[in-house]
């Protein structure tokens, strides 16, 4: 790395040198007297550079360093913006502690192979850490199933209970067969729902403003799969092992 800022350094002063003794009137630099010792110049350069290959990683991992630095910059800054509608929307279903200060949002599709995974991870986690609140954001990006996966479960919790999502949500979770209207009525009945016309009611324009909602949260986040969850301040995309998530959970409890 000495040497990458070194080398720079000496380019940069080079240059800056050859620009503050430039001459509009013929279009030369006064550094250079002739064509061949610009040229000349060029070329120790490159051969620099060649014999010192070195160099070239070492930039592209310091310019990765600082995209990333800015990245995570701009991703916190998205969150802080963003807060009131990841953890305090009176529309999404929330489980455990409704007070708990550590805040976990997990955008979720039920077709999604890792969200199912998932699924009993996340409760173990809220059995285990009585400070946790779980906030869902239905987010079906998978196909016309997990669309009507969403609606179903926006329509339970919209007007029926937390209760009755969260025996819905199980049983949607652990299916593995096609999803459709008859499937999606059985286990709103079997969870206890008192909507007399699912089918009717996942169609509201209601319902479906509220998945847009939760799209148009995501894309802001540039966030484009699932399960992808938010934890405080942090964004992390894909599976969590148990560990993992308690880790997490862990690391952002000292931060509080």
């Amino acid at each position: 790395m000495k040497l990458f800022v070194a080398t720079i350094t000496l380019i940069s002063t080079l240059f800056a040198w050859q620009a503050s003794f430039s001459k509009d009137v013929s279009g030369q630099n006064s550094l250079f007297e002739t064509k061949e010792q610009k040229e000349f110049f060029h070329m120790e350069i490159q051969r620099f550079i060649l014999e010192n290959p070195d160099i070239i990683i070492e930039a592209i991992q310091l310019y990765q360093k600082n995209k990333e630095k800015e990245a995570a910059t701009k991703e916190l800054q998205i969150l802080k913006n963003k807060s009131a509608e990841l953890f305090q929307d009176d529309y999404s279903f929330v489980g455990g502690n409704n007070d708990g200060k550590i805040r976990i949002v997990e955008f979720i599709d039920y077709k999604c192979g890792y969200c199912k995974k998932n699924h009993k991870i996340v409760w173990s986690i809220i059995k285990d850490n009585s400070d946790v609140k779980y906030i869902v954001k239905e987010f079906p990006i998978l196909g016309s199933q997990s669309i009507m996966a969403a609606q179903a479960l926006l329509s339970v919790l919209l007007y029926d209970s937390n209760n009755t999502y969260k025996s819905f949500s199980d049983q949607l979770i652990a299916y593995s067969g096609s999803i459709n209207t008859k499937t999606l009525k059985t286990f709103a009945e079997n969870s206890g729902s008192k909507i007399l016309d699912l089918e009717t009611t996942m169609k509201s324009e209601k319902v479906n403003l509220l998945i847009a909602k939760n799209a148009s949260l995501a894309k802001e986040l540039r966030i484009e799969g699932t399960p992808t969850f938010i934890i405080e301040d942090q964004i992390i995309r894909g599976f969590l092992s148990k560990n993992q998530m308690q880790e997490l959970i862990e690391f952002t409890r000292k931060k509080l």
